[in-house]
């Protein structure tokens, strides 16, 4: 079953169940490791057969792991806040990190200014202790002199990784065509060849791996989305609405979607900086899930608007991936320091904002 929660907040979604018989070849499911508990004979009682837990059957296996998801850092990047996420990302300790893209402000030629904040990003992915797995955004990859650095530093723009049992899929957004298409820019190089090369190892790859017990992919740009236009400098904005959108996506789109046909997975995505999650009508177990932000421009009004600086944090089970948004507000370390040491039911200090009045009352 996939479930998504939020810590701090909760996204409503709607749960998913599991694919049915989908188990790799070979691979038998294993048994959840048992607790080892003992009641003292002396103890006031431990004869009357109750017992002060639930379960001795742990929600644990070898098949089990956790790891997370970061979104944008960069589109208008607002300092610390990228730091702060990998500090408390290794609070949670994941096997590994992925992103979605955007870690550089890019959008230019200057090869200087490009490797400066290549390396400043890098030294601070460098103070995780779990891997990170790179996708490029468009700020990131967005000409022929950054796609080439791209392959100096970081190899290829789209690759393969898989962990027990599960498949994990990079693809670049960049090398779509969006030839003509409203809302997206030109490709910024002439990419077509590699982006023919990257169909088809796609398709490839998804054959070579059709046991995988989940898919998981990842992609700068939410091509199945439509997306919101934009309003120009000055223009008045509706409230309510409505608000024009962009329905066209790249034909190519059309492509990836007929690949992966019925498979099970999860494509998770950036871009937007605006939360979002759906499946596809009639086919269980797919699910596309268009992340906020870590760090990127955001007007940041909370969970209500779907944005908020937060981290994903997905555990793999033997029935599928659990998947909840923990916001960077609300992880929090255990040497934390409160400004305001108190009992609950003693008013709010007068230096506090939320204080009512000059004694600090509600």
């Amino acid at each position: 079953m996939i479930r998504a929660a939020m810590l701090a907040a909760i996204l409503a979604a709607a749960p998913l169940a599991a694919h049915p018989g989908h188990t790799p070849d070979g691979e038998v499911p294993q048994a959840s490791p048992r607790i080892e508990a003992q009641v003292p004979p002396e103890a006031r009682g431990s004869e009357s057969g109750g017992l002060p837990w639930t379960s001795l059957e742990a929600l644990d296996a070898e098949a089990r792991f956790h790891f997370v998801v970061v979104s944008d850092r960069t589109g208008g990047h607002r300092p610390g806040v990228w730091q702060d996420a990998m500090d408390k990302i290794d609070l949670v300790q994941p096997a590994f990190v992925v992103s979605v893209g955007d870690l550089i402000e890019g959008y230019t030629e200057d090869r200087r200014q490009l490797e400066r904040e290549w390396d400043e990003i890098d030294r601070m992915i460098g103070t995780l202790d779990s891997p990170f797995f790179y996708v490029p955004g468009n700020h990131d990859y967005s000409n022929e002199v950054m796609a080439a650095l791209w392959a100096e530093r970081l190899g290829a723009s789209y690759y393969s990784f898989t962990y027990k049992g599960a498949l994990f899929i990079v693809l670049n957004s960049a090398l779509f065509d969006r030839e003509g298409l409203e809302g997206y820019g030109k490709r910024g190089g002439d990419w077509a060849e590699e982006q023919e090369k990257q169909l088809s190892w796609l398709d490839e790859t998804l054959k070579a791996n059709e046991d995988a017990r989940w898919t998981f992919l990842f992609m700068h740009r939410p091509f199945w989305l439509e997306t919101f236009v934009r309003p120009n400098e000055g223009e008045d904005v509706p409230a309510t609405g409505p608000w024009p959108k962009h329905t066209r996506s790249p034909s190519e789109w059309d492509k990836v979607e007929e690949i992966l046909g019925r498979r099970p997975y999860t494509f998770l995505s950036g871009h937007e900086h605006v939360y979002n999650y759906e499946e596809t009508p009639g086919v269980p177990h797919q699910h596309r899930i268009t992340l906020a932000s870590t760090g990127g421009v955001s007007a940041n009004r909370g969970v209500d608007y779907g944005e908020f600086d937060h981290f994903l944090w997905i555990t793999m089970t033997e029935d599928g991936p659990v998947i909840a948004n923990l916001l960077l507000d609300g992880v929090l370390p255990a040497d934390m320091k409160q400004k305001h040491r108190r009992p609950w039911w003693a008013p709010r200090d007068p230096s506090d904002p939320k204080a009512t009045d000059g004694a600090g009352g509600e």
